[in-house]
């Protein structure tokens, strides 16, 4: 494969990569962006030869190519493509001015690492065929952000890969969901290889692997397989052989490709057994499946399982390797524990099940968890939820539990639950009780921030505070902060001012800008939108293009919204930006019929716009649909197209069985929810 960047370029000449602790000779390395931009790449230069070293040192093999260049492209959104010694990448991504918030620098040392991963992953050793295409991702994703954690702890990627993981989860509980190795027959189907189970389940099953054989184990087996196959090709077979080797444990084969030639979530339900003989734990395994699922449950796997125990003011550990469907494990402190949490260290790719006991228990007992265990706690309670095992005062109870949480991401780690309550299980007249539960749980966490005292390169907190303004104003629609950042964006924008041209900066927090810009959409309306709309088409900052875009398509106004839309087929809208609107209107509850409809009337012109490579999604402008006539309605319309569009059939498949599961939840919670939400 070949890659260019023809045109008027700033061609950014650094000091060659020096020579390492594996690697004997200099790699001449530049960087790459539009004329007029190239200082905005300083941030991926300064942190290019640390991963590279980083990586060099894990593989014990050395940079495999003869220079190094980083090539941003206005074409690419936030995404990149890992060409061997050429990488190019999205504007919005690469190019960082000065002062950059927080989750900007987090996201591109992940995705900056994951694509140098791939040098040695995906370009050293190519998989033979696309059924292999977890042999590229699944180790760029894992080894990207373990790569970026070691050099830069503070952005806490090693939790963001279990974030990402369990984020799959939500994808894999469904009968439609792929395998991590699914064979492919068509050329239609190779697109559907690159989806969140190859990327993210796949990071996350090769977490559980290496936290079972240990770091330096796991490490050998790769390495053997870099000189296995050095600028060569390999397979499944291939990848296994190198492990066993290298790890000097065989026997860990048959339970990795049990994890990879099987969809679904495991689930492992624990039941606590303490007499005067002792104590043990009961496990059985079986598939998840939340309610209303089709799915058959009677499933198993090789499933590496460690259990954390509440013993006394600390905690144990206790593992085993659970191959059948139903095991016993007799703890070996003897007494009974005070809670048990059944995903030690969040390492398995997994989720669990209690009785209303343990739960309560372990929700006790919450403080003694470490972060990766308090994010797979309040992933396995949702998911209980909605597997019709948890009742909605439990729910609740256990979110205010979480939401007080000394870790910013478990803290926020329910909304997801709550916006799930407003949108689709609580009826319109109790959206307001729903409203006023997100600012009782976020707003005091907000308020303990901004009181105080933190360093100004605090990187959790700045990444904390984003998180929770962002919930407070655009979720939990809190009035006051809602009126400071529209008129905050109003400055940025320069609304209202005659002849005004450009953007204040100084106006509002980089950080917030994107918040900012939603909430006066929809505060302000036509004229604001106006306004942002000759911002957006003035500027060529892809960052703020992208910013403006998702907020353009916050709007809840009807008119509004049908202004907006005619900006999909607007020859202004570059790339990626076609794509980020219509989704984002389809976000929008108000605007998801209205959206999908217009899409029905355009679709020749608007599927014409885009990349090929995005028609697998156009199936998820209508994923929020909640009942089964708005289901049949989506089949009708996209069964058409996925004869003939790459990837639709998988998409539609899945969006149609969200629909359903969606609307089985309701069916059975929604007057629960109603209930609880009443009376509160």
């Amino acid at each position: 494969m070949l890659a260019f960047a023809v045109g008027p370029l700033d061609v950014v000449d650094s000091e060659p990569l020096r020579p390492s602790d594996v690697r004997d000779r200099a790699v001449p390395f530049r960087a790459v962006a539009t004329k007029g931009k190239g200082e905005q790449l300083r941030f991926a230069i300064d942190t290019t030869e640390p991963l590279v070293n980083y990586l060099e040192n894990y593989f014990a093999f050395e940079y495999p190519y003869r220079k190094l260049d980083l090539i941003a492209s206005p074409a690419y959104g936030t995404g990149a493509m890992e060409n061997a010694g050429a990488i190019v990448y999205g504007d919005a991504a690469i190019l960082l001015p000065g002062n950059a918030p927080a989750e900007r620098r987090q996201r591109f040392v992940s995705l900056h690492a994951h694509e140098l991963a791939h040098q040695w992953f995906g370009d050293l050793v190519t998989p033979k065929w696309w059924d292999d295409a977890w042999l590229n991702e699944s180790f760029a994703s894992w080894m990207g952000n373990k790569a970026a954690h070691a050099q830069w702890p503070e952005y806490q990627l090693d939790v963001i890969s279990l974030v990402q993981a369990l984020a799959a989860m939500s994808v894999d509980s469904r009968v439609a969901a792929r395998q991590i190795r699914q064979p492919i027959d068509r050329n239609r189907d190779i697109i559907s290889a690159f989806d969140a189970i190859t990327y993210l389940k796949g990071g996350g099953v090769l977490s559980m692997f290496e936290s079972y054989l240990g770091e330096h184990s796991f490490r050998d087996g790769l390495r053997t397989h870099m000189r296995r196959f050095p600028h060569s090709v390999a397979d499944v077979e291939d990848f296994m052989a190198s492990l066993a080797e290298g790890s000097g444990r065989p026997d860990v084969v048959p339970a990795f490709r049990s994890f990879l030639d099987r969809p679904g979530v495991p689930l492992v339900d624990a039941q606590l057994n303490c007499d005067g003989d002792g104590a043990t734990l009961s496990v059985s395994q079986s598939r998840y499946l939340p309610i209303g699922s089709t799915g058959d449950s009677a499933q198993t796997w090789q499933l590496p399982l460690c259990v954390r125990l509440g013993e006394g003011d600390g905690v144990g550990k206790q593992c085993m390797l659970l191959t059948d469907a139903e095991a016993v494990m007799s703890l070996s402190s003897g007494a009974c524990p005070d809670f048990v949490m059944p995903n030690a260290d969040g390492a398995g790719y997994y989720r669990f099940a209690l009785d209303e006991g343990g739960w309560r228990r372990l929700m006790s007992g919450i403080d003694r968890l470490n972060q990766k265990e308090a994010l797979v706690v309040a992933d396995s309670l949702s998911a209980a939820y909605q597997a019709d095992r948890l009742e909605t005062a439990a729910l609740v109870d256990g979110i205010r539990v979480l939401a007080a949480s000394p870790y910013s991401l478990v803290a926020t780690a329910s909304a997801r639950d709550l916006v799930r309550f407003r949108d689709s299980l609580a009826s319109p007249e109790n959206r307001d009780a729903v409203l006023g539960l997100m600012r009782e749980v976020y707003g005091p966490r907000l308020d303990q921030l901004d009181a105080m005292a933190a360093a100004p390169d605090d990187v959790e907190r700045a990444l904390f505070r984003t998180k929770l303004v962002k919930l407070l104003a655009l979720e939990a629609e809190e009035p006051a902060l809602r009126v400071e950042l529209t008129e905050q964006a109003a400055r940025y924008i320069r609304f209202g001012a005659e002849d005004a041209v450009g953007l204040d900066d100084s106006a509002v927090d980089p950080a917030l800008i994107g918040i900012a810009l939603a909430v006066g959409v929809q505060e302000r309306g036509a004229p604001f939108v106006e306004t942002l709309i000759d911002r957006l088409f003035a500027s060529s900052d892809a960052k703020f293009r992208a910013d403006a875009v998702v907020a353009l398509g916050a709007t809840d106004d009807p008119r509004v919204g049908d202004r907006v839309r005619e900006l999909l087929l607007d020859d202004r809208l570059r790339g990626r930006e076609i794509t980020q609107l219509a989704f984002a209107l389809a976000g929008r509850p108000s605007q998801r019929s209205a959206t999908l409809d217009w899409y029905q009337a355009n679709e020749p012109a608007f599927t014409g716009r885009i990349s090929s490579f995005a028609h697998r999604f156009l199936p998820r402008l209508a994923a929020g649909f909640c009942t089964l006539e708005e289901r049949d309605d989506v089949q009708a319309f996209f069964t058409p197209l996925a004869r003939t569009l790459q990837g639709v059939e998988r998409s539609l498949a899945e969006v149609l069985e969200g629909i359903e599961l969606c609307a089985a939840l309701r069916d059975a919670r929604g007057a629960d929810v109603d209930a609880y939400f009443s009376a509160t």
